[in-house]
This record gives structure tokens, sequence and C-alpha cells, in this order.
């Protein structure tokens, strides 16, 4: 979302720029100015209706979440029946070489994941068994409720991520677990 942000206060800022220009001595100058703001606003709206359409995407999830859904091993538990997907967490997701030492291009690259330990001193992700052996992030995300202009409060939402998902559905809300609110 933060994009969209960007966006929203990048139009913000040109509308209060053009609208300067509404008094303009030169007639021309003036009707463009005035096209332009109506654009602004329009941009503006479109931006307003996609963040409430969000808010009331993630209204609706957290809504239609049962008791028992709040439970991170059911969550995990109905992650793993999901067609195709417990092939995909248990992907191989060890790289057995690297081009560019340097280079990281997921949390699976890391030295930190590639020598992390298991309670037996063994590698905590080998290869070559049948367990599902899997690492979790927790994300935080905070926004204001009432936008920019609205009085100064926030709510912050903790998630539970699996990381040997794939980084292109890893943050999909589907497969995150809300593990907290913060009002």
């Amino acid at each position: 979302n933060s994009p969209l942000l960007e966006y929203e206060e990048w139009l913000v800022s040109s509308y209060l720029l053009v609208e300067q220009h509404m008094n303009h001595s030169i007639p021309r100058v003036r009707e463009y100015s005035s096209m332009l703001l109506d654009d602004l606003t329009l941009s503006l709206l479109e931006v307003d209706n996609w963040k409430m359409l969000e808010w009331e995407k993630q209204r609706i999830i957290v809504l239609h979440t049962s008791e028992q859904s709040k439970q991170p091993n059911h969550w995990l538990g109905r992650l793993l029946c999901r067609p195709g997907l417990e092939s995909t967490l248990d992907r191989g997701i060890l790289k057995t070489s690297k081009k560019n030492p340097m280079e990281c291009g997921d949390i699976f690259d890391t030295d930190t994941i590639q020598m992390l330990q298991g309670p037996d001193g063994q590698p905590f992700l080998k290869t070559g068994t049948n367990e599902g052996r899997y690492i979790f992030g927790l994300c935080m995300d905070g926004f204001q409720p009432h936008g920019r202009g609205g009085p100064p409060t926030s709510i912050g939402a903790i998630y539970l991520a699996c990381m040997n998902l794939p980084p292109d559905i890893r943050y999909s809300l589907d497969n995150l677990f809300l593990a907290g609110i913060i009002p």
C-alpha cells in the first residue's frame, strides 16, 4: 500500500500547487488549472474508493474469521490442506550454489537460514526428508484509519507469514495469519 499512499501524497501536493494558479491574471492559465484540478480531484476520489475497497475487503475477512481459525495451528492446517500448497511449501528451497554470494533474492539465500540448526544440532532445512520444515516471519503494518486529515490515531496489524511460500504469493491475504491488532 506504500506506493498508493505515495501516489496520494503526490496528488495532494500537485493539487495544492495547481490551486495557486486559479487566480492567475491570464485566463488560459486559469482554464487549464481548473481542468487539471478536476482531473486531480477525480484521481483522489479513485484513490479513496480503492482504499475503502481494500479496507472493506480486510474487514470482511476479519469478520468471517471463526474462533477456531484464530489459532495458528488451525491456520497452518488449512494452509497445508489447500490443493498443491504442501508440495509448494516442501519444494527444494535450499540453493546448492549461488552465482554471487553477495546477492540475496530471498530469505533462503542468506547464510543464517542456510545454516539454521534444529534441536538435534543438524541443519533444520535438510533435503531428502519427508518432514515439513517451515520457517515463519512476523510482519507488522500500521495505518491511519481516518486518513491523514483525520484524528491522530493509528492501527497496527501483526501477521504471521510462512516464508517457505514463494515470494510472489507469500504475502497474499489467503496465506497470512492475523496474529494481532494494535489499537
